[in-house]
């Protein structure tokens, strides 16, 4: 018996309908072998926010390093301190051969080109926009591009994300005059997001009003959001922070940085203790915004003053 590999494609005039179609392979007028194929219809089902350390944006380009982050360094939160990493997770399905048929050199261009929501037959949008600009202003929208952010497809399991930074290296922002979700070529007056702000993010799929693409199973759109708040980026102790002179004292506190950011934990004595002494140990934020390091403080004496100081190691 000889095995032969191989490919065979067939056109279609139309989109096929969600069925579960019989295939056959055949030689010389006998069967071979069966299978069938099940196409079930696309659906746009939910987005997440995820947040993770600064210093980890550039890590975060393939599935596997954000799921092997999750619940650790990448965790979902709806407040997101400026400066840190946001993750957007969009499950939907069906998407690959839309953005394939883009004919773009990345995933992130395609995407972005996909769901622009600028076309005059859009197919797509994905936005993020100012929650609440305040009286008399226009929300601002972020300025999403491949530039800027980057898009990991996962698409075996119907999920992409999309990863960008929030703060000074992040996106810039754009008054969106018409409230339509869209930075429209008119539009360029530019804004700031701060500390304090909330973002929406959305993703629509387009049903039959806007195009012919059949996307959607009852031609209506598809819409799913998320939303989180941006913060300032703190690191709290308890005032005053009393150690006693013997070793496996723990200092501990609170951060509104994603968790799995590294922190330096740095103890100085004051000006006039003699001996000096200078200690230093590095440790993570946790999962619940604490972050905890133990020194020994048996060389020092009673009433020696000192400064704690804790600074973020990331970029």
């Amino acid at each position: 018996d000889e095995s032969v590999e191989g490919e065979v494609t067939t056109g279609v005039s139309d989109l096929l309908d969600a069925e579960l179609y019989p295939v056959e392979a055949s030689t010389g007028g006998q069967s071979t072998d069966v299978t069938q194929i099940d196409l079930r219809e696309r659906q746009t089902i939910a987005l997440r926010t995820w947040t993770a350390p600064r210093n980890e944006y550039s890590s975060l380009d393939e599935p596997d390093e954000i799921r092997a982050g999750t619940d650790e360094w990448v965790t979902r939160s709806s407040e997101v301190a400026v400066g840190d990493t946001v993750v957007y997770e969009l499950q939907a399905s069906g998407l690959e051969g839309a953005l394939d048929a883009r004919g773009e050199d990345t995933v992130t261009s395609e995407f972005f080109d996909f769901a622009n929501g600028s076309e005059d037959n859009p197919a797509a949008q994905f936005a993020v926009a100012q929650q609440d600009p305040g009286p008399n202003r226009d929300p601002l929208l972020l300025e999403l591009n491949s530039s800027n952010a980057r898009v990991v497809a996962d698409s075996e399991n119907d999920t992409y994300y999309v990863v960008t930074r929030t703060g000074d290296r992040g996106p810039g922002a754009v008054e969106d005059s018409d409230n339509d979700g869209v930075i429209d070529d008119g539009e360029n007056e530019r804004g700031t997001i701060d500390a304090d702000d909330s973002l929406r993010a959305s993703f629509t799929v387009y049903g039959e009003e806007e195009n012919d693409l059949d996307l959607t199973t009852d031609g209506e759109d598809e819409t799913v959001e998320t939303t989180h708040s941006l913060t300032e980026p703190q690191i709290e102790m308890t005032e005053p922070f009393n150690v006693t002179e013997v070793s496996g004292q723990e200092i501990f506190g609170e951060a509104t940085v994603a968790p799995g950011t590294e922190l330096n934990v740095r103890v100085r004595s004051g000006d006039n203790v003699r001996p000096a002494f200078l200690k230093t140990a590095s440790t993570t934020v946790d999962t619940g915004g604490e972050f905890l390091v133990t020194l020994s403080f048996n060389d020092t004496s009673p009433g020696d003053t000192y400064t704690i100081t804790v600074s973020d190691l990331g970029p």
